[in-house]
């Protein structure tokens, strides 16, 4: 009984440890449950990490893939700007020294990519020995952050041992303290830029010296501040001033202020000039020496390096104004050549002013085609002037995207390669500006400039393009030069009309006696007694049968032979006067031929000195007025003494003579008295000079008018213009000599003396 208890016992017990085993495992296999569960969970979130990492990774190798093609493209791009700004490209490491210079950046010295050195060393021993300092002291500058940007020129040394101007630029790459641990930049060849930037200077200089040398006066007016923004020398020239005064000029300075030339007036002529484009009048002013001016003027609105300016062209007229009223004063049988010759001069005068005034506009520059677009190089604004610059039709315009346009203007373009590849490497370069001409196939030049839109902190928000056609500025260039031309020939005719005028003054004179010669000898013929002797002769006809008795015993015929005497002894007389009054009016013809053939001989010896005789001299001169003296009734005396031969210039020296003489005349005949005396003397003034009076007992000269008589535009005389006794104290001064005059006072006469050398100065050395 007892085994089979304890055999009971331990049945039990190993059921009740089966029983808790079985708890055991139930408890094991419901913990197996939750970690299998959690496993699953965590092997489920895995998976999905998993997924969404293998998602990222793809999308990043597909951004890397991208990436590493824009870089390829944008390298490519960067190539192909490279290769067309034909710039050369420089990559050094500052702490290695090692260093990249592009196959261009050694083509610029002459060199292959093999035989500079890839160092740092290498390339700055290219630059010349002079500016290898301040090269290092920029880029070190840089380094040290006392400059905001690389940028430097020098010289480097070509192979074939010439230099070569450089423009630097770069940039550096910095760590995160602010080292600058690579550099990265360009060269650009100045070479060509350098010799256009001296051709431009050039013909800047040259513009100023044709603006300086145009024998009109020309004013730049800036008619919004009312004062002078520019003057060529004519101007200072006519109005006596220096250039630093002409720029102080304002309109006031311009007018006598008495009506109609006021300031007002000025004010209305340039506001109309600026209304309507141009403006010509005759206009009356003031020299700085207060002396008034009469000058032809043309204004014209131009621009004026980008500025509204009025030109104002002016021409001193005050001798055309005198020709034309000497030549009014001649006799009716010339004046229809004097009004031909006016006429002829009007002509080319109009003529000469419009081209002028073509000519010193220079250029007109239009508004400017505008074109706007943003960062994405879409069109945001583009201006009717662009639009008809290149008559851009509009289903372009419709299309907002800029590569339309550039199409479309590329096949107008002379070189449409470069007009391409320079907009492409703007708009790969945001931040850069840019400016050039521009020839299109249709004969159109442009000025082309460009410039990036950049906010306050760098942003870059699009690009501005400026177009403006250039075409009329050079084609005025070309016309400018042809007026040039054509202004001499027109100087050298006014020249010929001079000499014209002078002849027609001195042969104006003369006829006035060759006209009273002919009037006397047409006199004497209609009042000849011819007429009576034919009436005698038919009464003897009628007794020819009995001639001897009619003149014996007719009461008629015995006075026949008295009458024949008397009419023999008064045809004899007429003869003689008839002869006289010929033999005079020959000698008025002679005197023309001679007046001719000195004023053409003058015309042609001007400025060459000659060996003449002084006797010679004083027949030449007093010749000329002969006339005139002879009119009249003036007596000429002639003292010549110590003085026989002289070295001067003829020409000049009989001009002041001339002039004195006729003074002289104008003197005597105003003067009432009959004994009126001309006195003309030479003689020695010192071992190497000579004097030369011209003395008159005419209306002399008030006291108080001897200091200004050869001041210009002074005249005593109603119908002077206060010109000749003027420009006679220049020769004189131009000869080395000196022309003073003295009077006792009015009614006492005057005389003029003229001093000269014997020789010119350089012969006598």
């Amino acid at each position: 009984m007892a085994e089979t208890y304890i055999e009971h016992d331990e049945v039990e017990n190993l059921r009740c440890q089966v029983g808790a085993l079985e708890e055991l495992l139930d408890v094991h296999e419901e913990t197996v449950r939750q970690q299998t569960a959690r496993l699953e969970d965590l092997i489920r979130s895995r998976t999905w990490e998993l997924t969404l990492t293998n998602q990222l990774l793809e999308k990043e190798i597909a951004q890397r893939d991208r990436a590493q093609k824009a870089l390829r493209e944008s390298q490519e791009r960067f190539e192909l700007a490279m290769r067309g700004a034909n710039d050369g490209l420089w990559d050094f490491d500052v702490e290695t020294g090692k260093a990249y210079y592009s196959p261009r950046w050694k083509s610029m010295l002459g060199y292959r990519d093999d035989e500079i050195e890839n160092t740092f060393e290498g390339g700055i021993a290219c630059i010349h020995p002079d500016d290898r300092p301040s090269v290092l002291e920029a880029i070190e500058a840089y380094k040290a952050g006392k400059r905001e940007k690389f940028e430097v020129e020098f010289r480097m040394r070509h192979k074939d041992g010439h230099f070569v101007s450089v423009l630097s630029r770069g940039f550096g790459v910095r760590d995160l303290t602010g080292r600058v641990i690579r550099m990265v930049g360009t060269h650009v060849d100045l070479t060509q830029r350098k010799a256009a930037a001296e051709a431009l200077r050039a013909s800047e200089r040259s513009h100023r010296e044709i603006f300086n040398t145009v024998t009109d006066s020309i004013l730049v007016f800036d008619y919004q501040a009312g004062v002078v923004a520019d003057a060529n020398e004519s101007v200072c020239e006519l109005l006596g001033c220096t250039h630093e005064e002409a720029l102080r000029l304002r309109l006031a300075d311009l007018c006598v202020g008495e009506p109609p030339f006021t300031e007002e007036n000025a004010q209305k002529v340039v506001q109309q000039a600026v209304e309507n484009g141009w403006f010509q009048l005759e206009w009356l002013l003031r020299t700085r020496r207060g002396e008034p001016l009469w000058v032809d003027v043309i204004l014209k609105r131009a621009n004026i390096d980008g500025q509204d300016r009025v030109l104002m062209v002016g021409r001193d007229i005050r001798e055309r104004k005198r020709a034309e009223a000497e030549l009014a004063r001649h006799r009716e049988h010339l004046e229809e050549l004097v009004q031909e010759r006016t006429a002829e001069l009007a002509a080319a005068d109009k003529d000469l002013r419009w081209k002028t005034a073509f000519l010193e506009a220079l250029s007109e520059s239009s508004l400017d085609g505008i074109l706007v677009v943003d960062q994405d190089n879409r069109r945001l604004l583009t201006t009717q002037r662009l639009v008809d610059l290149w008559n851009v039709p509009a289903d372009i315009l419709a299309d907002p995207d800029d590569a339309a346009l550039v199409n479309y203007v590329v096949g107008m373009a002379r070189d449409p390669e470069t007009f391409r590849q320079r907009v492409v490497y703007l708009y790969a370069h945001p931040t850069e500006a840019s400016r050039d001409v521009v020839e299109f196939t249709n004969g159109v030049v442009m000025d082309r400039y460009s410039t990036p839109v950049l906010g306050p902190n760098g942003e870059h928000y699009g690009r501005v393009w400026f177009f403006r056609d250039i075409t009329a500025q050079r084609q005025a260039e070309e016309e400018r030069e042809r007026l040039n031309k054509q202004l001499l020939e027109t100087s050298r005719r006014m020249g010929m009309a001079d000499v014209a005028t002078g002849v027609l003054h001195n042969v104006g004179n003369v006829l006035n006696s060759v006209n009273v010669s002919g009037t006397l000898v047409t006199d004497k013929i209609r009042n000849s007694k011819l007429p009576q002797l034919v009436r005698a002769v038919d009464r003897m006809k009628e007794h020819a049968d009995d001639l001897g008795a009619f003149v014996t015993e007719h009461p008629q015929g015995k006075h026949v032979l008295r009458f024949l005497d008397e009419l023999a002894a008064q045809l004899t007389r007429e003869r003689e006067g008839v002869q006289a009054e010929l033999q005079s009016l020959m000698n008025n013809v002679d005197h023309i031929k001679q007046v001719v053939s000195m004023q053409q001989s003058y015309a042609k010896a001007g400025g060459v000195t000659i060996t003449t005789s002084v006797d010679e001299l004083l027949d030449d001169a007093i010749q000329i007025q002969a006339a005139s003296f002879s009119r009249h009734h003036i007596e000429v005396v002639r003292e010549t003494r110590g003085v026989s031969a002289v070295q001067i210039d003829k020409q000049k020296t009989l001009q002041i003579l001339v002039n004195l003489l006729a003074n002289a005349k104008h003197a005597l005949r105003d003067a009432r008295r009959e004994d009126r005396r001309l006195t003309v003397r030479v003689e020695p003034a010192g071992d190497d000079r000579f004097r030369l009076e011209v003395a008159d007992n005419g209306v002399g000269i008030a006291p108080e008018n001897l200091t200004r008589i050869f001041t210009h535009g002074f005249t005593t005389k109603s119908d002077g213009h206060g010109y000749g006794l003027h420009n006679s104290a220049l020769a004189a001064q131009e000869l080395g000599g000196t022309l003073t005059a003295w009077s006792d006072g009015l009614g006492r006469g005057a005389t003029f003396t003229l001093e000269l050398p014997l020789k010119p100065a350089e012969n006598k050395k």
